[in-house]
């Protein structure tokens, strides 16, 4: 065995005894982070603000979590482990953050219908989240998780269906009854 390849197993050892180590975990955890932000930044979409650093974290969070789940489905336990020390890691960066706790966005979004159905109006999705939002809402200036508000509100708020945009050719059947009525009219003043 020459020198290269003796320096070339000990390098492998080295890597083989960090990759146990919690500092390990850390440091590919950060190195992904770095990896999307540079490719954001490449598409003239770089992180500019906390809000989009956390949707960063959260996205990258959602991943390790569908990674640990298929790594669990594959019986891959050496795996799961990995993602879900990633998983803590990303949260720990969220804590450190300021994100409203998932409690808190509850308790708001419940405590504003409830203030709202006292008032004797109908809450809506849309004006719960104004609500929330707007200048002295509970979530102004804020950084909380968008899709758990979303989610939050649905379950909460019995809103009347959106109105269904109607395609070209529901329109165009309609348009063509409607004349068909018309034309029916017409003849019944005939006669």
């Amino acid at each position: 065995m020459d020198e290269a390849e003796v320096n070339q197993a000990v390098q492998r050892t080295k890597r083989k005894q960090l990759a146990g180590l919690p500092i390990y975990g850390k440091l590919n955890t950060l190195r992904g982070i770095l990896t999307e932000t540079t490719s954001l930044e490449k598409q003239s979409q770089g992180i500019e603000s906390k809000k989009e650093l956390v949707k960063l974290l959260q996205k990258r969070q959602k991943a390790c979590t569908v990674a640990a789940k298929e790594f669990q489905d594959a019986g891959r336990e050496d795996l799961v482990g990995k993602e879900n020390d990633q998983i803590g890691i990303l949260q720990g960066y969220l804590n450190e953050l300021d994100v409203l706790p998932k409690d808190q966005i509850v308790t708001a979004i419940r405590d504003l219908v409830k203030w709202m159905e006292s008032k004797g109006s109908k809450p809506r999705r849309g004006t719960v989240r104004k609500q929330l939002f707007q200048e002295h809402g509970a979530f102004h200036d804020k950084i909380v998780d968008d899709h758990l508000v979303t989610i939050t509100i649905n379950d909460l708020v019995e809103d009347v269906p959106p109105l269904k945009k109607k395609t070209a050719k529901e329109r165009e059947r309609e348009k063509s009854k409607a004349q068909a009525d018309d034309s029916n009219d017409d003849m019944h003043l005939v006669q």
